[in-house]
């Protein structure tokens, strides 16, 4: 069985997330993908609480069958890459895991502490951004399989313009952000006020 994982934030989902989910799973052929909202990230203080991201997550995966969300990380608390990783592969004994990042986190893989141990537990489906120039990408593919052994596939589907602080913004100032956003989540942002929706009157 080939197994998606597809970490983050997500504060708030939105359609750039699931595109990438979707290419990675058409391309690399995945059995499965699953999408974790970290419960406490190291590195972010995050608007929306735990639940109300996970609740988000499931929203817009609710027709998106073999896409579902998990709660692995909520449950957790705080945690490492490696560790949820190390944890897929007790529950899913004979699962290849596929961990699924963007181009900007993946410029970033070296810095990461658990870095070795990430490439020993998965490999990774790697989406780029309309602005990358593919020979820069492939030369970090190169030197992260050289420095920690990672086996990485770059995605031909390229990642869309948003970003959750792009619709944060959009939400807090009044815009319009349907186009960002699945439609039961904007609705679930509208009907809990979530990130600023409503404090700004639009004339």
């Amino acid at each position: 069985m080939k197994l998606g994982v597809m970490g983050g934030t997500f504060d708030p989902i939105h359609k750039g997330h699931v595109r990438m989910a979707k290419a990675a799973l058409l391309e690399a052929g995945l059995d499965q993908v699953l999408i974790l909202p970290d419960g406490n990230p190291p590195r972010k203080q995050p608007v929306a609480t735990p639940l109300q991201r996970l609740e988000m997550v499931k929203l817009a995966l609710q027709s998106k069958g073999r896409i579902q969300a998990s709660e692995m990380e909520i449950r957790r608390g705080d945690g490492h890459t490696a560790d949820t990783l190390f944890k897929l592969k007790r529950v899913w004994k004979r699962a290849e895991l596929y961990y699924i990042i963007g181009s900007d986190t993946f410029f970033w893989l070296h810095a990461w502490r658990t870095a070795k141990e990430v490439a020993k537990l998965c490999s990774l489906l790697v989406m780029m951004r309309e602005t990358d120039r593919v020979e820069e990408v492939e030369r970090e593919q190169q030197r992260l399989f050289e420095t920690f052994g990672f086996k990485s596939r770059l995605l031909k589907a390229r990642g869309l313009p948003i970003s959750s602080s792009l619709v944060r913004e959009a939400l807090a100032s009044g815009r319009d952000a349907s186009a960002y956003l699945d439609a039961g989540v904007y609705e679930y942002i509208q009907r809990h006020k979530l990130y600023g929706y409503g404090a700004v009157k639009v004339p």
